[in-house]
């Protein structure tokens, strides 16, 4: 089983509305979700994606999404969301032996340090896949991933 976790692109400083949630890609998020798109394109990704649905997470998603299934689901609640939140929904998943979860720091780099079991700071665009040898979501928890492999753009 496999779990692609995706930070956003780096985000402008404001948005015209002042909240965080709204906030686009900067000219720098733009040329680094380009370059995980090119990243994304061999690696033939399956199963289901989950989104943030702030803003900078849609721009991220629709800049990488021919790289992806076409299945997403977009959620509010994975807006600046913790590690033990994302937990909750990958337990909940059965469905799917492939899960991407497209959101926001500080709870994607927590996650993927507990489940790898090592520290593991995901930077803008940043993208690992982490491999599992169980046959239930339920059975993840410290330490029990591997690193089946890490992206992080060039353009930081």
């Amino acid at each position: 089983m496999k779990l692609i976790l995706i930070r956003h692109g780096n985000a402008e400083d404001s948005s015209s509305t002042g909240k965080d949630f709204d906030r686009n890609l900067s000219q720098k998020g733009i040329v680094q979700t380009k370059e995980l798109a090119e990243y994304l394109i061999p690696k033939s990704i399956s199963g289901e994606v989950f989104c943030s649905n702030a803003k900078r997470t849609l721009q991220t998603y629709q800049s990488i999404e021919k790289s992806l299934p076409t299945k997403v689901i977009f959620l509010d609640e994975l807006y600046l969301t913790s590690k033990d939140e994302l937990l909750k929904l990958i337990w909940k998943n059965q469905s799917s032996e492939t899960i991407t979860i497209i959101g926001h720091n500080n709870g994607l780099s927590e996650l993927a340090s507990y489940l790898l079991g090592d520290l593991l700071i995901l930077s803008t665009s940043a993208c690992v896949c982490l491999s599992f040898e169980i046959d239930s979501w339920n059975y993840i928890s410290q330490a029990t991933a591997q690193l089946a492999y890490q992206f992080n753009p060039k353009t930081n």
